[in-house]
């Protein structure tokens, strides 16, 4: 099995987040293209990986983290005009702010 890990800012930790939110956290820089800043794991995914029941609590979590700065939230479409994953940005750790 191949040995893989990602990075968490210890920043996480200073903006009085839930245990919640840190895991969704976790879960987006694990799937983060560190190229390019950008993760689009579903909240579906999300879910599962975190061990959360709802997807609305993924909601919640995911608001706390934009709210914080720590990630920005941009909407996909369809060409049909229906939903896609969503597509997140968690910028780099030099660019993380504390609170």
């Amino acid at each position: 099995m191949k040995n893989t890990y990602f990075r968490v800012h210890d920043h996480i930790f200073s903006h009085g987040l839930t245990p919640r939110d840190i895991a969704v956290y976790c879960c987006l820089c694990k799937h983060r293209n560190n190229g390019t800043g950008v993760a689009f794991p579903s909240r579906t995914t999300i879910a599962r990986e975190c061990g959360i029941s709802k997807a609305d609590t993924v909601d919640k979590a995911l608001r706390q983290l934009c709210e914080a700065g720590l990630i920005q939230k941009h909407y996909q479409y369809t060409p049909n005009g229906g939903y896609k994953s969503n597509i997140y940005t968690i910028p780099d750790f030099g660019d993380i702010g504390s609170p």
